[in-house]
């Protein structure tokens, strides 16, 4: 697994300005790539809010039920928001007699219990509820069956249905994400990260992206204990960045990121859910050549 520690921001830029690209390519970059980066911060910051809306819940879960869980036979759960309101609500899957059904619930607004709710007979799930479990289910048996790089003992999921027109054509489905988590303070795992397309019953599997090619895992701590000034990484897949990166970024707002997308020579700050492209400035033995 490899590490990222320190980065000096007056050094690391300045190292990046010898590989400047062309004044004109670097003026269309994020026009270019307006809606694709629209896209990566909205998803990035639905993801983070339901990240905290599941991690509030669960703490939630485990000072309601205890450690046993009072017997509840809880798998994991799904995350909706609320019609015409702020609040996300946390449903807790089981299992009893191969019989799937909601045994626990929480309503979150911010990182704020507003309501919780036990269901020790079982709460029937709607439609939505039924396919985004199916697709959850799918997506970790894949990932537990060593089809996608895994690079976290845990993984940590988040579902994303979405609709939208592609040319006078509705589509519809849900992406599941799954996140390599981590138990140790001040670390971020990254690689191993994972967006599976469904379909909307959650029923068909319609593709596959994963966010990086190896496992790797920031510090935000360099070795003599001081927090680092600057994190960076190196993007393979796409042009600009990805979902991933946002969250990234709203997971530790007090550092910033940099992410250089390797295809194009460009460089990206994403803070606090926002992605910016950065204009390298040619040296002057560059201007001169």
């Amino acid at each position: 697994m490899r590490r990222f520690f320190l980065l000096y921001v007056v050094v690391f830029l300045t190292a990046l300005s010898l590989s400047a690209i062309s004044g004109a390519k670097q003026a269309n970059l994020k026009q270019e790539y307006a809606l694709e980066i629209a896209q990566s911060e909205t998803l990035g910051s639905l993801i983070y809010a339901k990240d905290i809306a599941a991690w509030v819940a669960t703490d939630k879960m485990i000072e309601e039920l205890g450690a046993n869980l009072q017997g509840l036979p809880l798998k994991g759960w799904v995350i909706e928001q609320e019609k015409d309101s702020k609040n996300w609500r946390v449903s807790f899957f089981g299992e009893r007699k191969h019989k799937t059904a909601i045994y626990y619930q929480v309503w979150v607004e911010g990182q704020k219990i507003t309501k919780s709710q036990i269901n020790r007979d079982g709460l029937k799930p709607n439609a939505q509820q039924i396919a985004m479990w199916r697709a959850r289910q799918d997506a970790l048996h894949r990932l537990n069956n060593g089809d996608y790089l895994r690079c976290s003992k845990s993984y940590n999921t988040v579902i994303i249905p979405y609709e939208y027109d592609l040319g006078g054509t509705p589509q519809v489905g849900m992406y599941v994400y799954l996140f390599s988590a981590t138990k140790k303070s001040g670390e971020a795992v990254i690689g191993g990260h994972h967006r599976l397309d469904y379909s909307a019953d959650g029923k068909r599997l319609n593709g596959h992206l994963a966010f990086t090619r190896s496992c790797m895992e920031f510090n935000t701590r360099a070795k003599d204990g001081k927090m680092v000034e600057a994190l960076f990484m190196t993007h393979l897949q796409s042009s600009y960045p990805l979902e991933h990166h946002v969250f990234v970024s709203l997971s530790f707002q007090s550092i910033p990121f940099y992410v250089m997308t390797q295809d194009n020579s460009a460089l990206w700050s994403v803070e606090k859910g926002k992605v910016r492209y950065i204009p390298m400035v040619k040296t002057d033995k560059e201007k001169n050549k």
